[in-house]
């Protein structure tokens, strides 16, 4: 190999080294953050942001101290209704203050960030008092009594006010996540 050569191939070699350094570390555009012990969450699935994004709706958007979230897979029997696909649920434990299930479809085909930003509205509902799950198919929210059989999905309110705030949850968790956004 002749020297222009070699000098070529040292500056491009020089020039992906620092593309890779500067623009393509994303740990490095990354903010990092401190929990409280008590903010818990158990993923037991593959989605492993999900933690994270959990953690940071919980604490540094809606402020809680305290919260304990077991995230695991759905059962596929419950995945599809007729008017609607499920990506996601939230569920009280009702035995333990401050603590959730948070099932998960295997396979979504919409973005993690919208689906927890979604769910994290409900977690919200629920810890507030808002949404009260009292039994199967039926929910209190805001005082008023909800027949899950009798109103579609997205017609129930407080899936209106989820579907209304998960954009803006979500926007907020990208800003809190990543450095100059």
């Amino acid at each position: 190999m002749n020297k222009a050569a070699t000098i070529i191939a040292l500056i491009l070699g020089l020039i992906i080294t620092l593309l890779i350094y500067f623009d393509f570390d994303s740990k490095k555009n990354k903010n990092t953050f401190v929990f409280p012990n008590s903010i818990i969450v158990q993923n037991n699935t593959e989605y492993k942001s999900i933690d994270t994004l959990i953690m940071l709706s919980a604490n540094k958007l809606f402020n809680y101290d305290t919260i304990n979230i077991k995230v695991y897979y759905m059962q596929t029997s419950i995945v599809t209704t007729e008017d609607f696909i499920v990506y996601a649920y939230i569920q009280k434990d009702p035995n333990i203050d401050h603590s959730y299930i948070l099932f998960l479809n295997r396979d979504i085909s919409v973005s993690v960030e919208k689906i927890i930003a979604h769910e994290m509205v409900h977690l919200k509902q629920l810890e507030d008092g808002d949404l009260v799950q009292n039994s199967l198919g039926h929910v209190i929210y805001k005082g008023d009594s909800i027949n899950l059989y009798k109103i579609k999905y997205n017609n129930r309110p407080y899936e209106i006010e989820a579907f209304k705030n998960e954009s803006i949850i979500k926007n907020k968790l990208n800003h809190l996540l990543y450095k100059n956004k």
